[in-house]
């Protein structure tokens, strides 16, 4: 073949290459932004399940419609309104979160689910009482101990645990070693390392204060309150009875979203979150695979716009 028509044919090939994966990514920032968009309604109880009811029922994606039923269990837990938490969490198909990576099982771009299975609705639903959805939750991912075991969020949920529990340490030792950077051979999103950092330090803080180790809780004081001015951090602290004097205690269920604005959509603090997304993680995102876009949805400050703008290239 003339190497000229060669050329021509490989550069028609990657550009029809480049245009479905466009396609591809497009579709999937798409739902991303349905995701992001029920989890903003998280405080407005009827209009959450509406629209998670929505999501569940009209998008054609298993992984998607699972997403939204992880969201769904998380709203049962907040508002708590358990009317329909069991019959959602039997039709959760966890598989469907979980990705074959040419044999090798990852849940890379739904860390932000197990987020929520593992930490955020065990924690509330201890939190409200409900210990016994808590152990039933823990029984539906059993089955995926072998699987997940080396995920850092797994083996932070057995240690938060151990704290519900008040068993052996309470989970201070990992803790401990966690805020020191003692985490090899445990698997974990970048992203999501801050914010898995944060529940370590506030957690570890109320155990030290159990213990009157007043030195320690002013090392550890900053990180905690800057932890606090998220909601997901506001919410984690409150359900330790922690005080501190920028912080409301208001029941769990009745948090306010402040300061809503039309024109901006920054502050995703319903999500899970990491403190902050600055322009510069921003351009970072244009040069990641779309396919990883949900683990972003963890920082607090993606927005509309960024979606949007990502769709455009």
């Amino acid at each position: 073949m003339n190497p000229a028509r060669l050329v021509t044919f490989a550069m028609y090939f990657a550009i029809a290459y480049l245009v479905i994966k466009m396609f591809i990514s497009s579709k999937r920032n798409g739902k991303n932004k349905m995701i992001i968009d029920a989890v903003r309604l998280i405080n407005e109880k009827d209009m959450f399940f509406n629209r998670v009811d929505q999501l569940i029922s009209t998008v054609n994606d298993p992984e998607f419609a699972n997403k939204g039923r992880v969201l769904k269990l998380w709203g049962c837990a907040y508002h708590q309104d358990f009317s329909e938490f069991d019959s959602t969490l039997q039709e959760l198909d966890i598989d469907s979160l979980i990705e074959d990576k040419k044999g090798v099982k990852s849940i890379d771009t739904n860390e932000d689910s197990f987020f929520y299975l593992y930490l955020a609705i065990p924690n509330v639903l201890h939190h409200v009482g409900r210990d016994d959805l808590r152990i039933t939750m823990h029984a539906k991912l059993q089955p995926y101990e072998e699987i997940l075991g080396n995920q850092l969020s797994k083996a932070l949920s057995d240690q938060f645990d151990k704290y519900y529990d008040s068993v052996d340490d309470r989970g201070q030792a990992f803790f401990e070693k966690l805020l020191e950077g003692d985490y090899e051979g445990y698997i974990y999103s970048r992203t999501m390392i801050g914010i898995y950092k944060n529940l370590a330090n506030a957690t570890l803080y109320k155990i030290y204060q159990d213990q009157a180790k007043f030195e320690q809780l002013e090392e550890m004081k900053p990180m905690l309150e800057q932890f606090a001015q998220t909601g997901v951090g506001k919410r984690w602290i409150q359900s330790l009875d922690i005080t501190l004097d920028n912080t409301t205690e208001e029941p769990v269920e009745k948090e306010v979203v402040e300061n809503k604005k039309s024109n901006s959509e920054e502050n995703l603090s319903e999500t899970m979150v990491l403190e902050k997304l600055t322009d510069s993680d921003i351009e970072k995102l244009d040069q990641k695979p779309s396919e990883n876009l949900s683990e972003t949805m963890v920082l607090e400050k993606l927005t509309d716009a960024d979606l949007e703008e990502k769709d455009k290239k």
